[in-house]
């Protein structure tokens, strides 16, 4: 895990529980990766509120894209399309979504160091899109980010109101071992094998 404003206590300890109603805008927070290595998504997770007094979320579509803090680059952009839910999200349901640990890993999404991670509602069944909201609190257990998030739809940034309070994301990397590792790796299991032939 390189980023984790998502998991519960025990064994985490971020409390999400506050509401930041977004509709249908691409909203990120800014990630810093902790212990970075160059390395592929393995898995990633993120919230979705319905702030419907009335109506159920039956189905609805997502976009993530992963942009580069430092440059503003748009390195993955990601799109999942509206599928009917096995169970309708009633008026007020609060969900920690996720893809299972290692899920990701034949896709190849790259990671970087510093990034913001935005996610974005559409084609929502049942309530409208502008009832679609996102958890956020803290403390962080893994990383770190500003106090702030970015609508990247309307190019605001939005104080969440102190350091401990962030967007429930996070994402787990499988790192690349590096050329000097491997050679490192298949040197020493030369040498195990030597070792054990000699004796």
């Amino acid at each position: 895990m390189m980023y984790d404003n998502w998991t519960p206590p025990l064994p985490g300890r971020t409390v999400l529980n506050s509401v930041l109603r977004v509709g249908g805008d691409e909203i990120g927070d800014d990630l810093n990766l902790t212990n970075y290595q160059d390395g592929v998504l393995d898995s990633m997770g993120w919230t979705l509120v319905n702030t419907s007094s009335n109506d159920d979320i039956v189905s609805y579509g997502f976009r993530i894209r992963f942009t580069d803090s430092n440059t503003g680059e748009v390195f993955v952009d990601r799109t999942y399309p509206a599928t009917p839910l096995p169970t309708p999200i009633p008026p007020g349901a609060r969900l920690r979504s996720s893809f299972p640990f290692g899920s990701q890993l034949s896709f190849q999404i790259p990671v970087r160091p510093r990034m913001y991670f935005t996610i974005q509602y559409f084609d929502v069944v049942g309530a409208s899109v502008d009832d679609i909201g996102l958890l956020y609190g803290g403390p962080t257990t893994v990383g770190s980010s500003s106090r702030f998030i970015r609508n990247f739809t309307t190019g605001q940034d939005i104080d969440l109101g102190g350091s401990n309070q962030n967007l429930g994301f996070y994402i787990r990397v499988r790192p690349i071992p590096t050329p000097g590792a491997v050679s490192f790796a298949l040197l020493s299991l030369g040498l195990a094998t030597r070792r054990r032939r000699s004796k």
